[in-house]
Formats: structure tokens, C-alpha cells, sequence
């Protein structure tokens, strides 16, 4: 005996109808639930083993029966599509980032310049020149002053400060936009600004020969190292004619003028640097 599976009675296991409730009965075997399995293109889905040619009869012509659980062909040219579920989706294609390469012929300009601004600032604290006052009296040349001066004790000193200053700047611009070959120099550091600064402390130079109208200004302060009062100081400069004022050269000055020269050469290097990168 078995039981329908409409109306739960008992039956036996030959019967077709069930003598209850009168529904049909499957004459043979349950066939286990299709399992769907299709590819992206296939229109009919795959039979199951077995239960697919149960009461079918093949087509007039046709080959083999084909293996269900085989991946059917797809015509030539075409591709299912498949999902990768775990690889991530692509983005847009990334530019190769730019490598930074570093302008050695500007990173030793800047190195000079700093080295420049080191000398001429170094200067201020030596001597620069000895002079002399002399007189022409009835009995001679007369030596009236004789005293030695730094830098900083004429105008120059304010040159020298701003030479320094400005040599200072450029080359640590300079160090700094050397790091990156594609970099552009602002204006500010432009190399004709050193250019600028080497003629300034040229013409300091050779104004410092010109002894009184140059250190004028120093012989009135220091006027009592000479045994002499400012005015007086200030009236014997002045008196016409005018007494001879000697300048002599000393290590401050020679200084200064290798700090002329750094200056030139690291605007030299840097202008021909900046012509390579334009």
C-alpha cells in the first residue's frame, strides 16, 4: 500500500487513479527537479540526465544524442559572456608619473652663491684699506691721519650686507628648484639678478680706491684716533686744495672681490642652466 500524494488515503501500488479523491497519478518514477544550468546566448535549457529523452523521439537526421552535461557550441565568431565576479572592474588607464631628475649645472650655482654670500659677509669684519691724510706744507709732505678701516665703517658696508643678502637667497632658490629638472625658475630668482649683484660689489670695489669721497664719512668718526676733532676733520677734507688722500689695499677688500667673483660664476652657470631648461 501506498499513500496519494493529493489526499494523503491509502492506495495500492498499481493504481493509476486515486479511488478517493480521483486525481491522476504519475505512471512512472518521480523525475528529481531540473536543476537550470544556462550560458548567455543559449535559448533552451539543458535536460537532465535521463529524465530529458524520456518520451521524446530524436529528429529524422539528427545525430547522436548529445551529452547534457556538455558546454553546447556556439556559433563561430561568438563569446559567452562571463562574469568575474572577483576581479575588480579596471579604471582608466593611469600616465606613468614623471620622475623627478635634478639639475646638477643650477645645484652648483646655488652652491657658489652661498659660498659668495659667505665671503662677502665675512669681509665686513676685516680690514679693507689703510689710509693716509697728507698735507703739503713749506717743509714737505706731512702725514696728518693714518688709520685703518673695515668695511662696514664706509657706505660699502650696506653693499656688502645686501650683496650677501641677495647671493643668499638665489642660491638657496636655486639648490631648491634644482631638485626637479622640469621646474621653472620664478622670477625672483632669476640669474640676472646675481649678474646684478657681482657689477654692484665690482663698482664698490673700485670706488673704495677713491679715498675720501669713498671713506670720508670714516675719517670724520674716527677722527679722534688721529688727534683731531670731527669739524676739524671735516674742514681739512674739505679745504681746497684738497689734501692727498692714499688707499691701500688690504685683506677685507680682496675678499669681497672673490666674492665679486662667485657671484659672476654662479650667475654664469645658472644663466646657462635656465637656457637648457627653456
Amino acid at each position: 500500500m501506498k499513500a496519494c500524494p493529493h489526499c494523503g488515503g491509502e492506495i495500492r501500488p498499481s493504481v493509476i487513479r486515486c479511488v478517493h479523491c480521483g486525481a491522476t497519478l504519475s505512471e512512472g518514477p518521480e523525475a528529481p527537479a531540473a536543476v537550470p544550468f544556462a550560458l548567455a546566448g543559449a535559448t533552451d535549457p539543458l535536460p537532465e540526465p535521463g529524465a530529458a529523452t524520456v518520451g521524446r523521439a530524436p529528429s529524422v537526421g539528427a545525430g547522436p544524442p548529445a551529452d547534457p552535461w556538455a558546454t553546447p557550441s556556439l556559433p563561430s565568431g561568438r563569446r559567452p559572456s562571463v562574469e568575474r565576479a572577483s576581479e575588480p572592474s579596471r579604471g582608466p588607464s593611469v600616465a606613468a608619473t614623471t620622475v623627478r631628475r635634478m639639475d646638477v649645472t643650477l645645484a652648483v650655482s646655488g652652491v657658489i652663491a652661498v659660498g659668495g654670500a659667505i665671503v662677502a659677509y665675512s669681509s665686513l669684519s676685516m680690514p679693507w684699506v689703510r689710509a693716509q691724510v697728507v698735507t703739503m706744507g713749506d717743509r714737505g709732505a706731512k702725514v696728518v691721519a693714518d688709520l685703518t678701516f673695515q668695511g662696514a665703517d664706509a657706505m660699502g658696508g650696506r653693499v656688502v650686507l645686501g650683496v650677501a643678502a641677495v647671493l643668499l637667497v638665489l642660491g638657496l632658490l636655486w639648490f631648491w628648484y634644482s631638485l626637479d629638472l622640469g621646474a621653472t625658475l620664478p622670477t625672483v630668482a632669476h640669474p640676472l639678478i646675481a649678474l646684478l649683484a657681482a657689477a654692484a660689489a665690482g663698482v664698490t670695489l673700485a670706488f673704495s680706491r677713491l679715498g675720501s669721497l669713498f671713506w670720508g664719512d670714516a675719517f670724520v668718526a674716527r677722527a679722534r684716533e688721529a688727534g683731531m676733532t670731527r669739524d676739524a676733520m671735516r674742514q681739512l677734507l674739505d679745504a681746497r686744495p684738497a689734501p692727498l688722500v692714499e688707499v691701500g689695499q688690504l685683506g677685507g677688500s680682496y675678499r669681497f672681490g672673490i666674492a665679486a667673483v662667485l657671484a659672476l660664476a654662479a650667475a654664469t652657470l645658472a644663466w646657462w642652466s635656465q637656457r637648457r631648461r627653456d
